[in-house]
């Protein structure tokens, strides 16, 4: 999978605290936009850094591009290499940012992330493999 934004800034440090907490492995280089190198029971490497969607590591084209906030949604009308673009959002838990739910905001919105993506590429596994 791939991953880019309208704009550069960085990865939200709280995130890749809440991966942390899963039990991936994290090895951080770099500063202002570091880049974050996340290992997960045996799976490949992913290199996590804040980028454009038009970033070169991207693919540029047939893409499906899963669009998950209204912000990016809507101030990224056109991306040349999607082949299907679909809506997917979440509540951002920023809002919860230095609050007592902090933690639990952020490792909710990981959970049901990655519960929904793993659906989605069990489904797209099992159209590809009934052709």
């Amino acid at each position: 999978s791939y991953s880019g934004g309208v704009e550069v800034t960085a990865c939200n440090e709280r995130t890749i605290a809440s991966l942390i907490r899963l039990g991936m492995h994290v090895v951080t280089k770099g500063e202002g936009n570091p880049q974050y190198r996340v290992v997960f029971e045996g799976s490949p490497e992913a290199v996590l850094f804040s980028k454009v969607f038009d970033d070169a590591q991207n693919p540029s084209e047939r893409a499906i591009v899963l669009m998950t906030c209204d912000h990016a949604d809507e101030n990224c009308p056109f991306i040349p290499s999607a082949w299907k673009r679909l809506p997917l959002r979440y509540e951002d838990p920023k809002r919860y940012d230095d609050t007592e739910s902090e933690f639990s905001a952020y490792d909710e919105t990981r959970d049901l992330i990655r519960e929904e993506l793993d659906h989605i590429f069990s489904m797209v596994k099992k159209s590809i493999s009934e052709g």
